[in-house]
């Protein structure tokens, strides 16, 4: 049962390097960028700095995602200041192994050790004349700070936490958190006019008007709400557990696309200020 006492949103304005890579993953080796990080690779941000703070190890860090999953609430994130271009470059990779069927890299077998892949990747190109880099903000909301792990310990998530995250994306996808507010939202149904990106999927989420001028995009990823089992490998292969999610992308300054949506049943938004957020309604 969630408490809507114990209910707690996050915005969180995550400042890009140069931008970010991760890719769809189970297609090729050349597989395409996503246009925004995942939701799952934000989780795996948050769930990467709990996993050192309370000394959890690496291995255990699919398991803290999982944990945050059955807690999440909403998670949407919209561009402040620039638009995402994708790309692909190519990258020499060196094998390295050493197995009973040779060591590698190997100068009699320089096919086998070497090979050029292109990596996906997704710049962002600022739109706007300023000093800052390219701003993400992310709204989270949780149904708690306390986070239940697998082997029955709990931990708590602190606003500070947050601060702490680094990249998202691959080890190249440097990211600073820039600003941080943590409060406790107003759960609303109804009709609501959002910035930020949301699922369709989930029941009682009805489109009805969006501003096509800065578009919209769909991309089909794996689902956040729902991960008890995390293996994105199989998941994207298999088609299984992913969910159609509509992402805004801004075009020129002052222009903020906007998507109107009715939600009910299963689904709410969660407004603070003129901030308002698709997810899902939490349990009474």
């Amino acid at each position: 049962m969630t408490s809507l006492t114990a209910m707690i949103g996050f915005l969180v304005d995550i400042e890009f390097l140069w931008g970010f890579q991760a890719k769809v993953i189970g297609y090729s080796k050349s597989a395409p960028a996503f246009t925004y990080p995942p939701p799952t690779t934000f989780l795996g941000a948050v769930a990467e700095v709990l996993a050192k703070k309370h000394s959890l190890g690496e291995k255990k860090g699919k398991s803290v995602i999982r944990s945050l999953s059955s807690n999440l609430l909403a998670l949407g994130l919209r561009p402040l200041n620039f638009v995402p271009l994708r790309f692909a470059d190519i990258n020499k990779v060196i094998a390295v192994r050493r197995s009973g069927k040779g060591t590698y890299p190997n100068p009699r077998d320089p096919y086998g050790s070497f090979d050029a892949p292109a990596h996906g990747r997704t710049i962002l190109s600022l739109i706007t004349e300023s000093e800052e880099g390219p701003t993400l903000r992310y709204y989270l909301v949780l149904s708690g700070e306390r986070i239940s792990l697998e082997d029955g310990r709990t931990i708590q998530l602190e606003s500070d936490d947050l601060w702490e995250i680094h990249r998202l994306g691959s080890k190249e996808s440097l990211v600073s958190v820039i600003n941080l507010e943590s409060f406790t939202p107003r759960v609303r149904e109804g009709q609501v006019t959002t910035s930020y990106s949301f699922p369709t999927a989930i029941m009682g989420v009805q489109l009805e008007l969006v501003d096509y001028t800065p578009i919209w995009i769909v991309e089909r990823i794996i689902n956040p709400f729902a991960m008890a089992e995390y293996d994105p490998l199989t998941q994207y292969i298999l088609a299984q557990n992913l969910i159609d999610y509509n992402y805004p992308v801004i075009m020129s300054a002052g222009k903020t696309p906007s998507y109107i949506v009715r939600v009910g049943g299963a689904a709410c938004y969660y407004e603070w200020g003129e901030e308002r957020v698709i997810g899902v309604r939490p349990a009474r």
